[in-house]
């Protein structure tokens, strides 16, 4: 279980994000969010990301950032592969599915081991008013 908060920041920590990615490939990883901010809710709805790309993570150790980073470049499908799993596991929380489409390199083994999907309602912004 990843809990997140609203601008959701461990997304942004590159340590965090690789060790989800390595979770997910034993067991199933869900993620709890309280609130999505507005532009992480237009993102969803329109087709953006609400996880930047790995590359563009932060990491406090250069030797751990570019340990991390390789690592994720020699696996199946490098960072194209890893950038979707991660967005695809973090927005099928919100019922977007978009990423199931085509997956890439180690995500297909990781979505066809997913048994249990919690969805979260996030109202679209603007719909209610």
């Amino acid at each position: 279980m990843v809990s997140l908060d609203k601008e959701r920041l461990a997304l942004t920590r590159l340590w965090c994000v690789a060790e989800i990615a390595q979770a997910a490939k034993t067991q199933p990883v869900l993620f709890q969010v309280a609130e999505l901010t507005y532009e992480a809710r237009q993102a969803l709805y329109t087709g953006g990301r609400l996880v930047k790309p790995v590359a563009e993570c932060v990491a406090s150790n250069d030797a751990d950032r570019n340990r991390i980073l390789g690592q994720i470049r020699d696996a199946d499908g490098g960072e194209r592969a890893f950038d979707e799993l991660i967005n695809t596991l973090v927005e099928m929380r919100f019922g977007v599915l978009r990423g199931l489409q085509v997956p890439c390199g180690h995500a297909e083994e990781v979505l066809l081991r997913l048994r249990r999907l919690e969805i979260s309602c996030v109202v679209p912004p603007g719909c209610l008013s």
